[in-house]
């Protein structure tokens, strides 16, 4: 809307025609073309006379007209098994894109029942630079570790065993190494 909320009303359906009709990365097609089988004809495309309306001034007859839709149909359908191969393979390298970064993330992180470790204050992070302020707390004992659907949070104790009252995340541990 250039800055004029009031106007999004007048673009809203340039910006979905532009949305429908823009090819996705994980299949390969707009989804313009998945729904319909062809790409869209825009505006510019009958100006200019472009490929996508040129093949239609062939068409003389019913006949010309059904063999054209029939060519269309015929490459719809095999579109969109490659259209499907194309998502099941993007699909399977962002697992395996989010399998590897969660491995770079967590590396070093096999904390065990029992370790002691330390945790960072988060008053730091927070743009409260106090230079006074430890950056690290602790040492504290691991007293449980969640699993990943909850982030690898840890419940931690103090040395005598008394629990600290909220979990704390992975990202804020680190390992307590005595001298």
């Amino acid at each position: 809307c250039r800055g004029d909320a009031s106007k999004w009303a007048v673009h809203l359906p340039y910006a979905l025609w532009a949305d429908r009709s823009t090819v996705r990365r994980s299949t390969g097609f707009s989804p313009f073309y998945m729904m319909f089988g062809q790409e869209p004809v825009l505006p510019i495309d009958w100006e200019e006379s472009t490929m996508l309306i040129s093949n239609w001034e062939n068409v003389k007859d019913t006949s010309d007209l059904i063999e054209a839709r029939m060519v269309q149909l015929e490459r719809k359908q095999e579109d969109l098994q490659l259209a499907r191969v194309r998502a099941q393979k993007s699909r399977q390298a962002s697992i395996e894109h989010a399998n590897q970064a969660r491995e770079l993330r967590h590396r070093g992180r096999d904390f065990k029942i029992g370790e002691l470790v330390l945790v960072r204050n988060n008053q730091q992070d927070n743009g409260q630079t106090i230079r006074s302020l430890d950056r690290w707390r602790g040492p504290f004992r691991i007293a449980d570790i969640s699993d990943i659907s909850d982030r690898g949070s840890m419940k931690l104790a103090e040395l005598d065993g008394t629990l600290l009252r909220e979990k704390v995340g992975h990202n804020r541990i680190r390992r307590f190494y005595t001298r």
